[in-house]
Formats: structure tokens, sequence, C-alpha cells
């Protein structure tokens, strides 16, 4: 494993934050001089004053030096605190942008890669990571504060130390003298703080290294907790944890997982309190010792004044402490760079959809063709479409039919160009899909997918997929799916919040109302093409029926395409296609396929059909 950061991918990631928020670096830069130098001027101003005092100096020279340091550590302290603020608006713009670089890179992404595990997991990592202790981008933003503020700091204790050990030492003097202050004593000092350093470097890397292996279980462990509890609140599932006695045998299971993370908590400190704080202790305690009897009897033998004891072995101190630092974020940064490459991995994906740059034609209506289309999906050996080839005409209601598995949705997928076909190609109106505008392309369509969502928002909001909205316009489409009724009993009409995410108010509605809702935001967008995948599957068979009946108002003289496997959409439409094992099997009317006894349709049919006519 490597020991030291890729610089290459450092620098990336500080070309990142800084592309985030202009100039965070070099404001966190300046801050940590400023951090830095604070505490060593009370240090160097303390030594000043003490030898002052000792050689007799008047009041007013006392007096200044005192001043002084107020006013340098005053003017410090300032230039501190008005950086700190400008670094915490910095860093919250810096974490909006980075939050917002992967929702919007999402949209960016193919379909395909979104549905794709991998893809899912990989974000999911990154986002773990983030709540478990700011990995990646954030955690690296934090730890350059620190090792700016401990380079810093080791500049400056190396600027007031270094004449601790070049000042000529005295060659007369008492016996104790002579054995305590002696180059040979500043070099036992210097290995001392050397193999100090060295020590505490390696193990808080090890233990740094420990930790990180520790806490990168906590991904397992909230993922297990968040999914235990949340159960026991979210609607689907509350009421059967509620009625079968579960919330007990939950809690506990999410007791055992909790209890997990404070056993990783409780073995990685105990590990670093064997490994570093007391062995290491040990040695900082003895190398103090010795620094104190040099430079003491060093002060002592006219090597430097008294005053200067205080400001080497306070330095001395901070050197110490600066090397260690420096060894502990320098891990820090080497593993969260490797949680950054995720990030970067996830956000540099390519698109791989090819698309043109040819505008659909302005009409009511559009004719498709399916070429000899195969499709199966990424990752797979298996095809779900086979050899498929077919003309939709312009203004027709198709319906698709088949049982569950046959391919309806994924036919849907093809021809919204979530996905590309493996083979063969798809026409509008004898023109490659693959040609148009991507984003033109989808404004075609006005589709109720069979796992369709609504939002904790406004019922108008959820129409109109936007803020504002045609009033008018909502009612009349909320009316042709026939939800008037209900929308009377609602006090704040479409201006009502769905669900109780956010607004204690908030009204719940059933499956069918939500349905119809779906059905009304598609008949919004007014589309020239209209898609429903089983569009009546949450009705009653009362409420199915008066959908149909009002078929033709609602698709008017737009291309329409039902997909369902209950057979009721058939009796009203133009042409029905039968698809069994990812083929299409059968096509023609209604009356033409029932007359068919052998056919895939008439088996159907009476298996179903005729509940719901």
């Amino acid at each position: 494993m490597k020991k030291l950061p890729d610089i290459k991918l450092l620098f990336k990631c500080y070309k990142t934050i800084n592309s985030f928020s202009p100039n965070i670096i070099l404001i966190q830069i300046i801050k940590a001089v400023t951090d830095s130098l604070f505490p060593f001027i009370t240090i160097y101003m303390s030594a000043e004053i003490v030898d002052s005092l000792i050689a007799g100096s008047d009041y007013k020279r006392v007096f200044a030096y005192a001043l002084l340091t107020v006013a340098l550590s005053f003017g410090v302290k300032i230039i501190s605190v008005v950086l700190s603020r400008i670094l915490n608006i910095k860093y919250l713009v810096f974490s909006n942008n980075y939050s917002k670089s992967k929702s919007l890179k999402i949209p960016d992404l193919d379909y395909s890669t979104i549905e794709d595990s991998e893809t899912r997991q990989k974000l999911n990592k990154i986002e773990q990571y983030e709540n478990m202790n700011g990995g990646g981008l954030t955690s690296i933003y934090h730890s350059t504060s620190s090792f700016l503020r401990s380079f810093f700091t080791l500049a400056f204790s190396v600027a007031l130390t270094i004449s601790l050990f070049v000042l000529p030492y005295p060659s007369e003097g008492s016996l104790i003298t002579k054995l305590t202050v002696n180059p040979i004593v500043g070099i036992i000092i210097l290995v001392l703080i050397f193999v100090y350093v060295i020590f505490n470097s390696k193990v808080a890397v090890k233990c740094t290294r420990y930790a990180n292996s520790e806490y990168s279980k906590f991904t397992f462990i909230n993922d297990l907790s968040s999914e235990l509890t949340s159960h026991i609140y979210y609607n689907k599932t509350a009421m059967d944890i509620r009625i079968y006695g579960q919330t007990e045998a939950i809690m506990q299971h999410a007791h055992e997982v909790m209890q997990m993370s404070y056993d990783i908590n409780g073995n990685t400190n105990m590990y670093s309190l064997k490994k570093m704080h007391i062995p290491g202790e040990l040695i900082r305690l003895f190398t103090q010792f010795l620094i104190y009897i040099f430079a003491a009897f060093g002060a002592l033998a006219g090597r430097f004044s008294i005053g200067s004891i205080t400001k080497y072995i306070a330095a001395l101190s901070n050197f110490s402490g600066a090397i260690k630092q420096i060894m502990v974020t320098g891990e820090q940064l080497r593993y969260n760079c490797e949680i950054a490459k995720l990030y970067f991995d996830f956000v540099e994906i390519p698109s791989e959809m090819k698309s043109g740059e040819k505008k659909i034609a302005p009409q009511e209506s559009h004719e498709f063709e399916f070429r000899n289309v195969s499709f199966k999906y990424p990752n797979t050996d298996i095809y779900v479409l086979k050899n498929l080839s077919y003309k939709i005409k312009q203004g027709k209601k198709l319906a698709i039919v088949g049982m569950n598995g046959c391919g309806k949705t994924t036919l849907v997928k093809l021809l919204c160009r979530l996905y590309d076909p493996t083979e063969g190609e798809i026409l509008l109106d004898g023109i490659n899909i693959k040609e148009y505008g991507y984003s033109d392309y989808l404004k075609a369509f006005s589709i109720v997918f069979q796992d369709y969502s609504l939002f904790a928002m406004s019922l108008a909001q959820n129409i109109s997929c936007d803020e504002t909205y045609e009033k008018q316009k909502v009612l009349a489409c909320l009316d042709e799916v026939g939800f008037s009724e209900r929308l009377a009993s609602l006090e704040n009409g479409i201006d009502t919040v769905l669900y109780r995410d956010f607004e204690r108010n908030g009204v719940m509605i059933s499956g069918g109302e939500a349905q119809k809702i779906a059905m009304a935001r598609a008949l919004y967008k007014d589309a020239p093409i209209v898609i429903f995948d089983e569009p009546t599957a949450a009705l009653d068979p009362i409420s199915e029926s008066e959908i149909y009946k009002r078929l033709n108002a609602i698709v008017k003289e737009r291309t329409a395409i039902f997909i369902s496997h209950r057979l009721s959409s058939c009796v009203f439409s133009d042409e029905i296609l039968v698809m069994d094992s990812g083929e299409i099997v059968q096509s023609g009317s209604h009356e033409k396929l029932l007359s068919d006894a052998g056919g895939k349709y008439h088996e159907l049919w009476n298996a179903q059909a005729q509940f719901y006519v």
C-alpha cells in the first residue's frame, strides 16, 4: 500500500475543490500561516520580556514588549477570525457545489448506466463515506488545513530552535556543565527527537490505517441500521410491521447493529492507546527531561539567555507535534485520495448513447417502425426482445399485451431511448431515432410508467412538473381522467399538498387516485405520443371502464400506445400486438385476434378479459 498520496490525484482534488469555491485553497494557506504564527508570537516575546527583566531594563522597555506582544497577537487573531468567516462561507459554497455535482451527474448518465447495480453501489459508497466521516474531497479539505498548520508550525519551530544546537559550547565550567552542555548531548536529544517523531509517526499512520479499516465497516452498519429502522415508519411497511408485531424484533436487530459500531469505536481507541499513546508518551517525557537539562544548564553556562529556555522548550514541543501531525494528515490525505477517486470515477462516466441534432417535426401524431430489433440488457446474454419488426401508424391506438416478462415494458424503454437496441434500428417518421437530439426527442412523449412516482408537493405541481402551472389546464386534465369528484373534496383544491413528508396536513391518496394523477400529468405535457404502461393496474373495474370510455377524448389525435397484461384496453384500440417470450406472435384487431381460437390472444382473453367487459 502506498505511504504517500498520489500527488497527481491530490492536485486534481485541490483543483476540483477550488473550482467549486474559487480561492478557497489560497485562503486556507494564508489562514494556516496566521494560525501557526499566533503561539510563536507569545513564545518569542515572552523570552524577550524575561530577558529584559533579568537584564534590569526599565519598565518602559518591558511595557513596550508587553504591548507589542498583545498588539501582534491581537492583529494576527483578528486576521485569523476574518479568514475563518470567509472560509466558512467558502466551505458552504464548496459543499453545496460538491453535492450538486453528484446530483447533476445522475440525469446526465445513460439510463442503462443508472440502472446498473455497479453504478448505484458506487454512488452509495461515495455517500456512505461522506456521511461516515466526511471522506473524499470534504475530508481532503479539512486534512489540508491541518497539514498546512503543521507545516508552518514546523517551519517556525526550526527557526526558533536552531540556535540551541549551533551556538558555541562552553569550553570551561563545572563537571555537570561539561556533562550536560556539549555537542554529544545535543546530538542525543536530536536522535531522541528523531526516534520519537519516527516512532509516533509510524504508529500514528498504523493507527490511522487501522481506524480507517475499521470505520469502513460503518458503510455496511449504516446501510443495515437505516434499512431496519426506516421500515418502522415507512408507510408501505409500517402497517404490516404493526399488524404482525415485528417492531420489537426490528428494534432488537437495530440495537445489535449499533452495538457493532460501539465495539468498533472501542477497539479503535484501545488499539491507539496500546500502540501509540503509552510508549510514545514515555519517549516524549524522557526527551523533554533531557531538553530541560540541556537548555537550563546551557543558559547557566552563558550559551544563551535565561528567557530563551522557555522559547526552546516550547518550540521543540511544537516541532515534534508538528512532525507527527504531518505524518498523520499525510496518511489521511492518501486514504481520502482513494475515496475521492470513487467520486471522479462516477462524475467521469461517459455517456455512450449517441445523440444527433435533428428536430422532430411539429405535428399532431407520428409513425414509428421497428426494424429487426433485438435487445439484451447490459452484462447479460439473454435476449429480452428478438427480431422485432413492426410499424406503429400515425394517430393510431396500439395495445401491446402479453404475460408478465414477455418484453412489453422493455419495448417502451427502447422506444423512449432509455436504451438503444442491441441489434436493428427504430425509426421515427422514417429517420433513425439516434439522429434526433436526445432532449428534443424525449419532449415528444407523454408517459405513465408502471412504476411512476408522485412527490410530496402540491397536486398542481405534481401534474405540471413545475412550480408554475396553468390552473385551467390542470383542472381540465384532472377532469379528463375522472379525478374531479375527489378534487372537490380537497379543501385546498389543486394546491393541496400530497403526502406528509414535509406537510403535516398533507393528503394521503389511494393507489387508484395516484394513478389518475399520473395520467393527468401525462396529458398536461400534451406531447404528440402518449404511452400508458399498465395505466389502470391500480384501478377498480368501474374506474377502469370509465377511463377507457374517455379514451378517445384523452388521446385525441395523438399516437397512443397501451401496455397491459389486462385486456380491457384492447377493445378500444385500433390494433393489438401480442407478445410472448420477447417476440411478436400475433397482430391485428380485437375481433380478428379473438377469432383465432388457437392463438395466444384467444388464450389470454378467455383467461381474463370477460371479467372486464
